[in-house]
């Protein structure tokens, strides 16, 4: 059975571009592992790179995706190589790199309040990889210019780009949709896809968009039949 969360609707929807996309992938910001699992059972044969920065969430996803071609980083991904203290709300999937900004808690109440902090590792994912993925999907909380800046030195042989988006900043440092897509585009990524959230609560203006370079496909949308 299909599920019917946007990440999911996004992938099932565009298998046929996706199994263009040679592995190995990357999931950044990897949480319950729904993309890896989505994935897995779409192209078996993929290796996954997964990069998430909670203890306890990247033990249990890496006993979860055992011998399975899955190799899980407990690391954060940023800019560069350093220790950054994460931001672990109530809300647990909100947890990020940045500071929560009153839009958070006004969206989420009591739940969008930050827990506690913990001290992670954070890396460039061009300094982990030896090479490009084929496909690099960021659900990173508000730090997706940082995650992208720390992948400039293979970005210009990445084939797809899945992100989440959004024009309600809710995190101190966050960049909005518009400037992420900017920066895609001169990059040479165009979007052929995205699904809105809008059906869950809170969440109005956040979507899933996935990015195809045009150096892998053509420089034409057109190019592309979905």
């Amino acid at each position: 059975m299909i599920h019917c969360s946007p990440l999911s609707m996004l992938i099932h929807r565009n298998k046929r571009i996706l199994g263009l996309m040679p592995g190995p992938w990357v999931d950044g910001g990897c949480y319950k592992g729904e993309f890896i699992r989505i994935c897995k059972d779409l192209f078996p044969d993929r290796k996954i790179y997964g990069f998430e920065p909670i203890p306890k969430r990247a033990q249990q996803l890496g006993k979860a995706f055992k011998n399975m071609g899955v190799q899980i980083h407990e690391k954060a991904l940023g800019a560069r190589d350093t220790t950054r203290a994460l931001h672990i709300l109530k809300a647990n999937p909100y947890s990020s790199l940045l500071p929560p900004l009153p839009e958070l808690t006004c969206a989420l109440g009591e739940r969008g309040t930050e827990a506690e902090q913990i001290e992670v590792q954070q890396v460039r994912l061009d300094r982990v990889l030896d090479g490009p993925p084929g496909l690099l999907k960021l659900d990173v909380q508000g730090s997706e210019a940082a995650a992208l800046s720390g992948s400039a030195g293979f970005i210009m042989q990445i084939h797809g780009i899945i992100l989440e988006l959004s024009h309600t900043l809710r995190y101190k440092g966050q960049a909005p949709a518009d400037r992420l897509e900017s920066r895609l585009r001169k990059l040479g990524f165009f979007c052929v896809d995205r699904v809105s959230h809008k059906k869950m609560p809170a969440r109005g203006d956040v979507w899933d968009a996935l990015f195809v370079s045009k150096r892998i496909t053509g420089n034409t949308r057109s190019e592309i039949a979905l």
